[in-house]
């Protein structure tokens, strides 16, 4: 009869320990997948659906760019449009940067611009994507 019992509590403790382990790595699983592949924001709109080649889709960028902001335009006007669209303009408001970074590959959007007294003169987009 006690053989019995320990037999018993030998049993449940190793069916508790292998549903311990069991969830534990669920957990990790669930965690190291998001870690390695968070989830990633969508491009712009400016910036969505480039295929091709990195050189093809960074001259279609600039054509979007050169289309959807046409100069002159005001440099406060246009910063206020690019954060709308979800870049992040710099301090120094010449460059607005949208980034969406992943395990297997990255994708940068910039729009640079110059200024002459309040108005963009010049504009310039650069698409870059770096897969492993």
């Amino acid at each position: 009869m006690v053989r019995s019992g320990m037999l018993r509590k030998f049993l449940f403790s190793a069916v508790a320990l292998l549903f311990g382990a069991v969830g534990f790595l669920m957990v990790a699983g669930f965690f190291g997948y998001f870690l390695l592949f968070p989830p990633v924001p969508p491009p712009p709109g400016i910036g969505r659906g480039l295929v091709g080649t990195s050189a093809a889709a960074n001259t279609e960028f600039q054509r979007r760019v050169a289309e959807q902001y046409p100069l002159p335009i005001r440099e406060v006007e246009l910063a206020k449009l690019l954060e709308q669209q979800g870049f992040e303009v710099s301090d120094d408001r010449k460059i607005a940067s949208f980034e969406v970074r992943n395990f297997v590959c990255n994708q940068f959007w910039d729009i640079s611009w110059t200024v002459d007294a309040g108005e963009v003169t010049k504009i310039e987009g650069v698409y870059i994507r770096h897969c492993l």
